[in-house]
């Protein structure tokens, strides 16, 4: 599916990062517009509309990292659970964070989230690739 990307890049570091990259910013412009839908429209509290956002892209998510990013050598069980305290780890992190700017510098809530979304993605990288998906490969 992704074979130009292969030829692309002579490391597989290089390959899964730029994978991951282009899967994370779809999935991330995917929950932006959801919270945006669920903050603006619904009139959700900004944190409850985060929450509801990230979930959806750890969920929905996962097949792609597991299958087509980190080429898995974990049993399914054993990723996703690790994926999945990867991703509630960054989830609370990020609200920490989104609350405490937002409370203390009074920022704007839209542009404090998308920019707070997008602050853990490194972190989450090596993380997955290393713990979730068991591969080593650099």
């Amino acid at each position: 599916m992704f074979s130009f990307l292969k030829k692309l890049a002579k490391r597989k570091i290089t390959y899964q990062m730029v994978l991951y990259l282009i899967i994370i910013f779809l999935f991330t412009i995917l929950c932006y517009i959801l919270f945006i839908f669920l903050f603006k429209v619904l009139s959700m509290h900004y944190l409850l509309a985060v929450t509801i956002s990230y979930l959806f892209g750890i969920i929905f998510s996962f097949p792609f990292y597991e299958k087509h990013t980190f080429d898995s050598k974990e049993k399914l069980k054993r990723s996703a659970g690790v994926y999945f305290l990867i991703n509630l780890f960054a989830l609370g992190f990020n609200l920490f964070l989104l609350y405490f700017i937002i409370e203390n510098f009074n920022t704007n809530i839209l542009l404090t989230y998308f920019v707070v979304l997008a602050s853990m993605t490194f972190i989450k990288f090596l993380g997955f690739k290393i713990f979730a998906f068991n591969n080593r490969e650099w």
